[in-house]
């Protein structure tokens, strides 16, 4: 049997039962695992993602979700369907798409955070032919008050 091997293409001779798959077989989604945000500022919350496939806008599809906890239901802070971005009621216009999608970044802002942005993210995402969904999860800690710095430094 011969096998002639392409970035994502296979090629088999039509008298074996084999086929061998080549190239890349998932999605990989890369996201901090927790953020921190000064409440009343604003903050970024990225996504950006690694796919075997040149993006079709066509075909893409993503969306942010919001949680308070691990054990709610989670509610819809944005999608995008092709090129077409939509914010959710809960968030308004507070929430803005602040990625590149010629570099797979799905990241956003939101804007004035308050206390009760504070949650579970996550970041869903289908580039089709892709097989699989991609997903990020990222915990938002809304402090109110900046970190300390050390008064000194001591040698």
């Amino acid at each position: 049997m011969t096998v002639s091997l392409q970035r994502g293409i296979s090629r088999w001779s039509a008298e074996e039962d084999v086929v061998f798959i080549a190239g890349c077989s998932s999605m990989d989604v890369n996201v901090a695992s927790s953020i921190n945000a000064l409440n009343g500022t604003t903050v970024k919350i990225a996504c950006v993602f690694t796919s075997c496939y040149k993006m079709d806008t066509a075909k893409f599809d993503m969306n942010w979700t919001y949680q308070e906890t691990a054990n709610d239901t989670e509610e819809m802070v944005m999608w995008k369907k092709g090129m077409v971005s939509v914010p959710s009621y809960r968030f308004g216009d507070r929430v803005m798409f602040a990625g590149n999608l010629d570099k797979n970044d799905l990241s956003f802002t939101l804007s004035d955070v308050q206390l009760e942005d504070e949650g579970i993210y996550h970041c869903y995402v289908r580039n089709p032919p892709d097989r699989i969904q991609g997903h990020g999860i990222i915990q938002l800690k809304v402090v109110t008050e900046p970190p300390k710095l050390a008064s000194a430094i001591r040698c």
